[in-house]
């Protein structure tokens, strides 16, 4: 078999040496078209075309399941194009220098001077030659056109050191916080309501206020935006806005803030309580005589007829003509029985205890 093999194999070299064998050949080449012959590159351009389509090929028809499977590929790719854009249009359009300056919530407090000074100079000294510095532009931007228009609060940011050394740092308003357990509940508060965070945000400020049924026009006469003011005044000014120390009221803080609504509050004194409870039962002597008026007219249907009329200094941007400690007293007693009815408790260890509750 192996001699029979080799001889095969000799003579079919053989065939093929001397050209007697059969002819080896190669598969036609398809001819390439020229530029000129348009007949044929339309040919091959359709032929490319139904091979993109698919048109050739016989498709299998979809099932229901491969439909929800396709609508829920498009609704996911359609989802991260629309992620995509949004992530583009959040870009900041600041330098890295901008960026350092800005708050979350817009300007901070470098932006915003920075900001006066570039409308100074554009006002004074590219439209004007009235000034040839910036400084002196900056100074007559805030002579010419701020200081005739602004009102008092803005001046109370100025005098807020004045008001703490004229009316809060005195032994009678020390005497107030420390009487009985005001402070213990006022400390208990304050860690309650500024919740995981290391201050106390405006959000909760104005809920606490809810909370002690502080924050009423009717009854109080304290609107919202004296109390955001109230909060604002309050702070302590830092170097850099963007620290998180900066950001809400430290113990201290909220202290002054609630001295600055007892001031703004102006509660009624103790002559005309007694009065307003004239009908109540003789000889019977209320320890919380402002929280029963509170509550009296909250639940009454005549509280303009009913009210007792405000005092002149009954506002924020008003002169103040009675000591602080006259106004806090009622304030405090006026938080700490809204707290105790609230949350059912007595104490300011039970109230620490409890979770707390919110005024509906």
């Amino acid at each position: 078999r192996k001699h029979m093999t080799e001889t095969i194999f000799v003579n079919t070299c053989a065939e093929w040496t001397t050209g007697s064998g059969p002819a080896l050949t190669r598969p036609p080449t398809p001819p390439v078209p020229l530029p000129g012959d348009t007949d044929t590159n339309k040919r091959n351009s359709k032929q490319e075309e139904k091979e993109e389509k698919g048109e050739g090929e016989e498709k299998e028809p979809m099932t229901e399941e491969d439909k929800k499977k396709e609508e829920e590929k498009k609704k996911e790719q359609k989802r991260r194009e629309e992620e995509k854009k949004e992530k583009e249009d959040r870009k900041p359009l600041l330098t890295p220098r901008s960026e350092l300056l800005m708050n979350k919530r817009g300007l901070g407090r470098p932006a915003f001077v920075e900001c006066l000074i570039r409308l100074c100079i554009l006002k004074y000294m590219k439209s004007q030659s009235k000034y040839v510095k910036p400084h002196a532009a900056f100074e007559g931007l805030i002579t010419n056109h701020m200081l005739p228009h602004v009102k008092r609060e803005v001046s109370l940011f100025q005098d807020s050191n004045k008001y703490r050394q004229d009316r809060m740092y005195t032994d009678e308003v020390d005497k107030v916080f420390k009487h009985e357990s005001n402070m213990q509940f006022l400390e208990v508060i304050y860690k309650k309501y500024k919740v995981n965070k290391p201050r106390l945000s405006l959000s909760h400020w104005l809920s606490f206020l809810k909370d002690t049924m502080c924050l009423s026009i009717e009854v109080t006469g304290l609107q919202k935006k004296d109390a955001i003011l109230c909060y604002h005044v309050s702070r302590m000014a830092y170097s850099n806005p963007q620290a998180v120390s900066s950001h809400g009221l430290s113990l201290t803080d909220f202290l002054e803030a609630i001295c600055r609504v007892a001031d703004a509050v102006s509660a009624p004194t103790p002559e005309e309580l007694q009065h307003f409870f004239r009908w109540s039962d003789t000889g019977k002597i209320s320890t919380r005589q402002y929280y029963d008026y509170v509550v009296n007219l909250l639940h009454s249907k005549q509280i303009e007829r009913r009210r007792i009329v405000g005092r002149t200094s009954a506002q924020f941007i008003t002169i103040n003509t009675r000591p602080l400690q006259h106004k806090l007293r009622p304030i405090l007693e006026l938080i700490v029985e809204s707290m105790k009815e609230l949350n059912q408790i007595e104490t300011s260890e039970q109230l620490a205890a409890c979770p707390m509750k919110h005024y509906s």
